[in-house]
């Protein structure tokens, strides 16, 4: 026969359960923290993408800029904001431009051209890489101001990634635009060039870069060194003109040959008026100085 305390430490949970229960209790407040914080990444990621959108559409940030060679601020700005983009994303930035009747092409500040209606299917062969691509309705060419940056608009657009942006797991890599993909070739040609030479060992593509921007910047030394002689010239000249100008002033007494007089005053100064003298009076100074009477006047 059990007794009463027997039957109380059969009922009472044993230590195992409640070890247990911590270990699920931990375990779903790890889900909850893991899917909160990918739900904020989530939300954190979308306003940055919204914001980038609105930062794209309203490039370049010159209305005189080149699109085929914009500035540096304005394509990194543009780079960074495709490397998160979806193709759908770039698709909304161009819409929204044409609403603004601006080019599609982010780094164009031309107006977007109007084709007439009855424009038919074209294909436009790109002079640069030579690949084809197909403008197939009017609304299509609508969006661009010219072949060129449609084509510099579709180069770019085929770069992106579908995946949205918070369920990437690897970094995107560094969009190109299309002039910078015709400097790669060049470098390429380079490298091919220099691969033809007698050497024991092959160049890369790196090495090559390299060695095109050690010449880039010796070429940039040899620029600012000229220019520093030549200002260096240009102020020597300037300085030995300022001394050869320059004379030797000196301050000498005049010399005087009689002894100072008081001023006088001529006569009859006091008849004047305001220094002028009426004609009567000239006249008869005239004739006092001549030895003439008033009678000999008026006769």
């Amino acid at each position: 026969m059990t007794s009463f305390l027997d039957c109380l430490k059969a009922d009472s949970p044993s230590s195992s359960d409640n070890t247990n229960k911590v270990q699920v209790n931990d375990r779903q407040r790890s889900t909850a923290l893991n899917y909160a914080r990918n739900i904020q990444y989530h939300k954190s990621m979308q306003e940055r993408v919204l914001d980038l959108i609105v930062n794209t559409v309203d490039l370049p940030s010159h209305s005189n800029a080149d699109p085929a060679r914009p500035l540096a601020s304005d394509a990194a700005l543009f780079k960074r904001a495709l490397t998160l983009f979806q193709p759908k994303d770039y698709d909304d930035i161009i819409l929204e431009r044409n609403i603004y009747e601006k080019c599609g092409y982010a780094l164009c500040p031309k107006p977007n051209l109007k084709q007439d209606r009855d424009l038919r299917d074209r294909t436009f062969r790109s002079m640069k890489q030579g690949c084809k691509f197909r403008l197939n309705t009017k609304e299509e060419l609508d969006k661009w101001c010219s072949l060129e940056c449609a084509e510099r608009a579709l180069f770019v657009r085929l770069q992106l990634r579908a995946e949205p942006a918070w369920l990437r797991s690897t970094p995107t890599e560094d969009v190109r635009l299309l002039e910078e993909s015709g400097q790669k070739a060049a470098t390429e040609d380079l490298v091919g060039t220099m691969q033809g030479l007698a050497l024991e060992e092959p160049l890369d593509v790196d090495l090559a870069t390299s060695l095109q921007s050690l010449a880039l910047d010796q070429a940039k030394k040899n620029v600012i060194q000229d220019r520093i002689h030549a200002l260096s010239i240009e102020r020597d000249k300037n300085r030995s003109t300022e001394v050869a100008s320059v004379t030797a002033t000196g301050i000498k007494e005049k010399e005087t040959f009689e002894n100072p007089s008081a001023p006088s005053v001529p006569h009859h100064a006091s008849d004047s008026v305001e220094g002028y003298q009426p004609r009567n009076l000239r006249l008869g100074q005239q004739a006092e100085s001549k030895g003439y009477n008033d009678f000999d006047m008026n006769t």
